[in-house]
């Protein structure tokens, strides 16, 4: 018998088969008593980037607060019968003083501050303090309700201001930071982008062409500044939708600063802002297509004030300004700050669309006038009045003596209640509200609900309904069908 070679592959298997998990417990041992050794990776392109973006965020932050103030104003209420507190009344208080706390922005450093109307309320006892602790009394030079803007100005030295930036320029996405003083809780900075611009229909103000932002904005943010990541204002926090709850809940408003900036810097001049006596809106897609129109481009009229150059030259309701003294109008917000930039009493021509006619009118801007200001929000009701089936995402019913009393309507008023608004829908979209007055629907006044009912049949493709709210003529909704 032959004697097996020492090179056969059977032997060598074996040997193998012994070797391998040797020399695995060979190298194991060899890795394990050596030191660590410090691993230096450099960091990946979406790690970098979100490392550079984090430093840009300290640093913008680093920047702004200085220029970021606390605004407190004292308001003082009579004490009446009604509405009042009862320790009032039993301490015989011959007023009640409400003390509200919100932000400003210095935007000169010869101590000019801008913030919301509704902050510095009528002006009582204003009082700023900076980001460094030091406080000074401050003297309102101006403000307009309608568009929630004030002007305040401190002496003191060494102030740091903001830069104006461009919110024509504003897309959404854009990142964006807030600052201001929620619940009182000084220099508080948060961050998100911006959700919508050109909001209007909130329901907060008589002019509203709102920036939407989910940077988180709270009580006492109002006044403060929204600043794009160059560190340039592009609006000021002005308020929040908190739904029904009353907390934040991601939607939150501001200011265009291009509209703040044309009111502000006419003040800083001594004059007043221009007024023609309209309150005009945007143009969406849904009114356009009612209206037949070719674009969005433009404002549209939702009302005419008595009394007022837009009255005197012959403008209505409906009427399309797409024109303003030679240049054209791109939205509600557009028209606002040409009409603020315009010196008052000369004539000024404004291009009109009317029932799709073009034509020219005349108008003699006036010097702006003060109106109160007024906040409304969502309601709720617990009615048990005859109502109708939903449509458009709005339950209806006939003004009834119950809703006469339960919203204060002045008797010989006529129109349909909204009972109800679904979340989510095409009027709650447009913010259309519970108590919300319906007195027109498609051209027809509207008085019952067989005057609805028939109203809105003259159309199929679409509905305009004129609303009241407040007893104050909010104007024109547009809704598909």
């Amino acid at each position: 018998m032959n004697q097996a070679s020492p090179y056969s592959p059977s032997r060598l298997l074996s040997l193998l088969a012994f070797s391998i998990p040797f020399a695995v417990l060979l190298l194991t041992w060899s890795l394990l008593s050596k030191p660590a050794e410090k691993i230096s990776a450099s960091p990946d392109e979406p790690t970098r980037l979100a490392l550079h973006l984090q430093e840009l965020f300290s640093r913008l932050a680093h920047q702004i607060r200085p220029a970021v103030v606390s605004v407190g104003s004292t308001e003082i209420f009579p004490v009446a019968p009604e509405g009042t507190e009862p320790i009032d009344t039993i301490f015989n208080r011959p007023e009640i003083r409400r003390e509200s706390l919100g932000s400003g922005l210095i935007i000169d450093k010869r101590g000019y501050i801008l913030t919301n109307s509704h902050v510095i309320g009528e002006g009582l006892n204003l009082k700023v303090q900076l980001w460094d602790g030091r406080s000074a009394p401050a003297q309102l030079i101006q403000k307009e309700d309608e568009t929630d803007v004030a002007l305040i100005k401190i002496n003191m030295p060494d102030l740091v201001a903001l830069p104006m930036g461009d919110s024509n320029s504003l897309k959404v996405g854009h990142w964006v930071i807030a600052v201001g003083n929620p619940f009182g809780l000084t220099q508080t900075v948060s961050t998100g982008i911006i959700s919508a611009v050109g909001r209007s229909e909130v329901g907060l103000l008589d002019y509203e062409n709102f920036i939407q932002t989910d940077a988180s904005i709270n009580q006492g943010n109002s006044g403060g500044p929204l600043v794009n990541l160059q560190g340039e204002v592009i609006g000021v926090n002005a308020a929040i939708y908190s739904g029904s709850g009353g907390g934040n809940t991601g939607i939150g408003f501001a200011i265009p600063i291009n509209l703040a900036k044309a009111l502000v810097d006419r003040w800083i001049e001594g004059k007043h802002a221009s007024f023609l006596g309209i309150v005009p809106t945007n143009i969406d897609r849904d009114m356009a297509e009612y209206m037949k129109l070719k674009n969005t481009r433009g404002a549209f009229i939702q009302n005419v004030h008595d009394d007022s150059p837009a009255k005197e030259a012959g403008l209505k309701s409906k009427d399309i300004i797409i024109g303003f003294n030679g240049t054209q109008v791109k939205n509600a917000n557009h028209l606002k700050v040409l009409i603020t930039r315009t010196d008052d009493g000369l004539p000024i021509p404004v291009k009109i669309r009317r029932k799709g006619a073009t034509r020219i009118v005349q108008v003699k801007l006036k010097s702006k006038s003060m109106r109160p200001f007024k906040n409304s929000g969502k309601t709720a009701l617990g009615s048990k009045s005859p109502v109708a089936k939903p449509i458009l995402g709005i339950t209806i019913g006939p003004l009834s003596k119950v809703f006469h009393e339960r919203y204060q309507i002045p008797k010989g008023t006529q129109g349909i209640m909204i009972v109800d608004v679904e979340p989510g829908s095409p009027a709650d979209d447009k913010n259309v509200q519970v108590g919300d007055l319906i007195v027109e629907v498609n051209d027809t006044s509207v008085s019952n609900m067989p005057d609805f009912w028939k109203a809105l049949k003259k159309r199929s493709k679409g509905v305009m309904m004129k609303i009241d709210r407040n007893n104050k003529d909010l104007g024109y909704f547009f809704f598909k069908r």
